[in-house]
Order: C-alpha cells, then sequence, then structure tokens
C-alpha cells in the first residue's frame, strides 16, 4: 500500500515538472517569436510607410501618369508599382541580411501562407472594384484585406502586428461606409493608413527588438 502510495506520488511530481518545463518551452517560443517578428515587421513597416507615403504624393500632385484621361488606370497601374517595389526591397532586405539566404523563412513561409487567402481575395474584389469605376471600394477592400491578412497570424505574431492588423480592419469599414463622402481624400487616405500607420507601427516598436 505504501509503495503503490509513494509510486502516485512520484508520478505526480513528474508530470507537474513535465508540465512546467513545457510551459517554459511555450513561453519561450512565443517570446522568440514575438522578437523575430518585429525584427522582421519593422523595417519592412518602414519601407512600406515610405512607398506608399511617395505614391500618395504623386497621386496627389498628378505625376508621372496620364491622370487627367483616366484617374482610375492611372491610380491602379501606380499602386501596383508601388505594391511591387515594396516587394523587392523586402526580399532584397531579407536575404541580404542573411548573407545570401533568406532569413527565418520556415516562419516567414508560414506567415505568407496565412496571409495568402485574404491577399487573393483582395485581388478579386479590386478587380470587381476596377471594372465598376469604385475608387473609394478598390482602397477599403485593400485596407480590409490587409487588416485581415495581419490578423490571421494572431497565433504567432506579437500584440503590435495584430493592433496594426485592427486599424486598418476598421479603417477599412469606415472607409467604405463614407466613401461617398471621402472620394476627393483618396490620396490622402492612402498616405495615413498605408504611410502613416506602418511608420507609426515602426517607431513605436523599434526600441524592443
Amino acid at each position: 500500500m505504501l509503495t503503490h502510495f509513494n509510486f502516485v506520488i512520484q508520478s505526480y511530481y513528474m508530470t507537474t515538472h513535465a508540465q512546467a518545463e513545457e510551459n517554459l518551452k511555450i513561453i519561450r517560443s512565443l517570446m522568440e517569436r514575438g522578437t523575430l517578428y518585429r525584427t522582421i515587421s519593422v523595417p519592412s513597416a518602414f519601407m512600406i510607410g515610405s512607398f506608399s507615403l511617395l505614391g500618395g504624393f504623386i497621386q496627389m500632385r498628378k505625376l508621372i501618369f496620364n491622370w487627367e484621361n483616366d484617374y482610375l488606370l492611372s491610380f491602379l497601374l501606380l499602386w501596383i508599382i508601388v505594391f511591387v517595389l515594396i516587394g523587392v526591397f523586402n526580399f532584397y532586405w531579407l536575404v541580404i541580411r542573411n548573407r545570401g539566404e533568406i532569413a527565418h523563412y520556415p516562419r516567414i513561409k508560414k506567415a505568407i501562407t496565412c496571409m495568402l487567402p485574404s491577399g487573393l481575395a483582395g485581388l478579386l474584389f479590386t478587380w470587381s472594384s476596377f471594372q465598376s469605376g469604385a475608387l473609394l471600394s478598390m482602397i477599403s477592400v485593400w485596407m480590409i484585406f490587409y487588416g485581415l491578412g495581419l490578423l490571421s497570424t494572431m497565433v504567432f505574431a506579437p500584440r503590435s502586428i495584430l493592433f496594426l492588423g485592427w486599424s486598418f480592419l476598421l479603417s477599412g469599414f469606415v472607409t467604405f461606409i463614407l466613401k461617398q463622402t471621402l472620394e476627393p481624400f483618396s490620396s490622402s487616405l492612402i498616405m495615413i493608413t498605408f504611410g502613416f500607420y506602418h511608420l507609426i507601427y515602426a517607431f513605436f516598436t523599434r526600441g524592443r527588438n
């Protein structure tokens, strides 16, 4: 009887110890992931914010493209170029900082996989908005699906990225509801959201790496 009791006590402490170790591993993993995604996302956010401000300035001043004849097409071409440049510079940053190899590739791949469905849906609604000539609908689609993409990483992303995701999602809702009122301010909306949101995020997050 006593032997059985000692066995139960030992099993209990072994189980408790194993659970404690597992909890520590989980906490350590979460802390490492938070640091990792802040390290990657801060320079990315700075680049997205900077390019978005530049794109918004070009749109506001009606530079480079033939804005007078086809404003919507010029708008779409401008932001396709901006988004491609953002993607190229982000890829360049990730490769160069790791001496020719993509830094933290498995986790970046996981994040991209999570965001891919919302990105594809955003492309579909972008094309639909372009076909119907709805400029503000297109901008609100970008905000909403970009926000959903960020929120889809909530399992492993730090809280700051989730806050950024909610900011875009709510801004997209407001833009869509007030699209008729906000129509003259399309360039300002993009500069505020994709520009300043990212720069503010980068500024307040950079010190936590």
